[in-house]
């Protein structure tokens, strides 16, 4: 009898520890998160809506402003991309810029958007004239809505650069002057008309 107890014992002590055993949490695969920062790759999204403008077949309004003259004309495809370059060049992306640019990255609740921005580290090699760019992401859509950027044109003269995705860009060139900023000209891309 005191077998049959001794082996029910084990027989009991072996099932639960068993039990304890497959009850056992098993280790799961956690994904590999790359913390690493990536930039908006803006020139990457401006070539796109470069590509879309040609796509929808349209035809941009371009008018231009300097010195209290005002003149517009259609922009044919065939000068998209002389008319369109000062969006494209420097290519704005995380290769070219991760060690020159930080980012910051924040909640604007007064535009309703989320704002990416970008600003030297330290300062900028002669051969980069880029000074800083913002990305505004709406808040409601999560699509880019705008993007700003500004550019050192030397002797105290910067060229601003806006893009309103899928409407329109504007150029405004700037000097400052005696503390005072003169705009010199604006050119304003329109393809997109009914705001």
């Amino acid at each position: 009898m005191k077998l049959a107890i001794l082996f029910a014992c084990l027989f009991v002590v072996s099932c639960s520890s068993k039990e304890k055993v497959m009850e056992a949490p098993v280790a799961e695969e956690k994904p590999v998160i790359d913390t690493a920062e990536n930039y908006f790759p803006v020139t990457n999204y401006i070539l796109g809506q470069i590509a879309e403008i040609r796509t929808n077949g349209l035809n941009p309004l371009m008018i231009v402003q300097e010195k209290n003259k005002l003149d517009s004309t259609w922009l044919p495809v065939e000068t998209f991309n002389q008319h369109f370059a000062p969006f494209l060049h420097p290519v704005i992306d995380t290769a070219n810029f991760k060690a020159l640019y930080k980012e910051t990255k924040f909640e604007d609740q007064s535009i309703n958007a989320y704002t990416w921005s970008y600003e030297p580290y330290n300062t900028l090699p002669d051969t980069l004239n880029l000074k800083r760019w913002d990305i505004y992401v709406s808040t409601e859509t999560s699509k880019v809505t705008r993007v700003y950027w500004v550019k050192d044109m030397g002797k105290d003269a910067q060229q601003q650069l806006t893009w309103n995705s899928g409407s329109s860009c504007k150029i405004v060139d700037v000097r400052h002057e005696n503390g005072k900023v003169i705009v010199d000209k604006e050119v304003i891309i329109k393809w997109y008309f009914n705001e």
